[in-house]
């Protein structure tokens, strides 16, 4: 989240200084934006701590650490594209998964989904897939829409899944249907729609 409104404050600088006769409906937008994404991350980061689903322990694709650990999920290894990993990374990430009682693997979208499949496979793990981009779901046309995305109960039910006690057997691994998803980015034609036009995207 704080990535995302790092963005917002600088289209609103620059916005503002494009169109200098709509800097007051932009500075304003640009607030409220700010604040909606405090809210429903907010609200998100206490439910996740209310179902101690905080300090699991994830690994995941790089990209998404600094956003996992804001959540409070303990990041244990992450890695970089997969495509660049090495042998000696890949054996690495292996043991990290076998050795440590982690509940996820998170994969990025964009960036293929194969290499995490396997380490969660190999470890019985969850694997989850998060994206970096709207759109990448149906009806997440921005940052918002994708952070409330995960208030559907397809979260809710991933995240119960993460909670399973690592001395279950078997683990079922979540449907396609059930993956959490979030942008790390932002459109910026989206959020400049939304600052000039009072969030009608929203």
């Amino acid at each position: 989240p704080s990535g995302a409104i790092k963005y917002i404050k600088t289209l609103e600088e620059n916005l503002s200084l494009i169109l200098p006769n709509l800097k007051k409906t932009i500075n304003n937008n640009s607030r409220e934006y700010i604040n909606l994404i405090n809210i429903t991350s907010n609200n998100l980061k206490n439910k996740i701590i209310e179902n101690n689903y905080d300090n699991k322990k994830i690994i995941c694709m790089q990209w998404h650490k600094d956003f996992l650990e804001w959540f409070g999920f303990n990041v244990i290894y992450s890695y970089s594209p997969p495509e660049s990993l090495s042998t000696k990374d890949i054996l690495n990430i292996s043991i990290a998964a076998s050795n440590n009682e982690v509940s996820a693997i998170v994969d990025n979208l964009q960036s293929g989904t194969d290499f995490g499949a396997r380490i969660s496979s190999e470890s019985g793990s969850i694997h989850v897939i998060f994206t970096n981009f709207p759109n990448a779901v149906p009806n997440t046309d921005s940052y918002l829409d994708l952070l409330k995305y995960l208030f559907k109960p397809r979260a809710s039910d991933a995240l119960s899944e993460i909670s399973l006690q690592k001395g279950l057997k078997k683990i079922q691994k979540i449907p396609s249907s059930r993956k959490l998803c979030y942008p790390k980015t932002l459109d910026p034609k989206i959020i400049s729609d939304c600052l000039l036009n009072n969030f009608n995207l929203i």
